[in-house]
């Protein structure tokens, strides 16, 4: 999962980020997005997840645009390159996450959330 989400994420301009619960993975993903060079990040949360200060400071040193909405119901990456990283609800002890690459199914995704949280 973290390899892909860097590859995704490093060939990326514009990166998506929907949050519906905290993840397993949560810190090892911050680590993973600190080391890239500065993109441009949208992070959708649902009104359930908590941010802590930590969670705050991150995204601030991220520069990202930080939104709120029901209608999440996944966690999910979506970049502006045709990927998607959509995690499913299945183990709680293994992060299941699927991988799809098609520019017509992510761009869908990106507008969307774009839209749902206004900015579309």
């Amino acid at each position: 999962v973290m390899v892909k989400m860097l590859e995704a994420c490093g060939q990326a301009g514009e990166l998506v980020f929907t949050v519906r619960r905290a993840v397993k993975l949560k810190e090892e993903f911050k680590q993973v997005l600190e080391r890239l060079p500065r993109k441009k990040a949208l992070f959708l949360i649902h009104p359930s997840v908590e941010l802590d200060s930590g969670d705050l400071e991150f995204l601030e040193r991220l520069g990202a645009r930080v939104a709120r909405s029901q209608a999440v119901l996944l966690d999910m990456l979506v970049t502006d390159r045709g990927e998607a990283l959509i995690g499913l609800p299945l183990d709680e002890d293994e992060p299941v996450v699927v991988w799809v690459r098609h520019e017509g199914f992510a761009g869908s995704l990106h507008r969307t959330i774009l839209e749902e949280a206004g900015l579309g």
